[in-house]
């Protein structure tokens, strides 16, 4: 008798145990740096995202920051908090999901990149970007960041006012875009249509569209599963990556820094292929072309 599929099975074992103590393990770190009463003075409410502490750039003023993106890092504490770690994570999560969505959403329903906390206090002492164009732009990775994340935290928490945050940046994003239905690095770049288009923030939103779909119901979610399917037509037929590693061409990492700039990403891809699988997940009987 073949030893091969017990081998398999300790190793595929032995993995999810070490996925479980890594993600576990993480999210402790994450629930570490969530402040609790300062001096008796509010918490803020959310997880500060950067220590920068001697930092030479312009960052160095700040002392509580908190970016969009961080909302991509809830799920692992939603999953933490039921599968052997601290129930209170899930608590923490929410409560940063809830943060964000007042600091970081503006009434139009676009996003901004940082919010700038008094660590003290908790109040809300600044909007700026990092990876944006300016301080009252609308990075288009960080707006498809947000589509994503309150869609995951409302999933976890079933709580409405997170759907609805991720209905109102959604809504924003897609009448923002371009007839080819991919975002400019940063929607307020000037030098549009010149400048260039970021295919990463396209395939973020897509996925996270896909699943707001899902979460809507049928009052809402046949729309944006038409948005998020004609962000990925768009992808597919029209950013690929002719050659190289890469599976999407056209994305922008750090344009500020001057970085990562209508180049392939990594991430750019998964989250292509992401938005492929749900997409035919919402078509179970979908059968692939050959």
């Amino acid at each position: 008798m073949s030893s091969f599929p017990i081998l398999s099975s300790y190793r595929a074992c032995a993995v999810c145990a070490l996925v479980i103590v890594a993600r576990t393990a993480s999210a402790q770190t994450i629930a570490g740096k969530v402040l609790g009463k300062v001096d008796g003075s509010p918490v803020v409410g959310a997880i500060k995202s950067w220590d920068l502490e001697g930092a030479t750039d312009a960052r160095r003023t700040w002392r509580y920051p908190v970016i969009v993106d961080n909302l991509m890092n809830l799920d692992m504490l939603f999953w933490a908090s039921s599968h052997g770690g601290d129930p209170a994570w899930r608590q923490v999560a929410e409560r940063h999901a809830l943060t964000s969505s007042k600091a970081h959403v503006r009434d139009d329903g676009s996003t901004v990149h940082v919010a700038l906390f008094d660590p003290t206090s908790g109040a809300l002492t600044g909007r700026v970007t990092w990876q944006g164009y300016a301080d009252t732009s609308v990075w288009a990775r960080g707006q498809a960041w947000a589509i994503y994340g309150f869609t995951s935290a409302f999933e976890a928490t079933s709580n409405p006012a997170l759907l609805l945050t991720a209905e109102r940046v959604a809504d924003w994003f897609v009448a923002h875009l371009p007839s080819d239905h991919v975002p400019y690095w940063d929607f307020s770049d000037p030098r549009i249509p010149n400048a260039e288009r970021d295919a990463s923030a396209a395939a973020i939103a897509a996925s996270g569209l896909f699943e707001l779909a899902r979460a809507a119901g049928s009052a809402d979610g046949p729309k944006y599963e038409a948005y998020a399917e004609r962000i990925l037509s768009a992808l597919c037929s029209k950013y690929v990556a002719p050659s190289g590693d890469a599976i999407l061409a056209h994305s922008v990492g750090g344009k500020p820094q001057g970085t990562e700039i209508d180049v392939g990403m990594v991430y750019a891809g998964y989250y292509l292929l992401e938005a492929i699988a749900r997409y035919r997940g919402l078509r179970p009987g979908l059968v692939a072309e050959r």
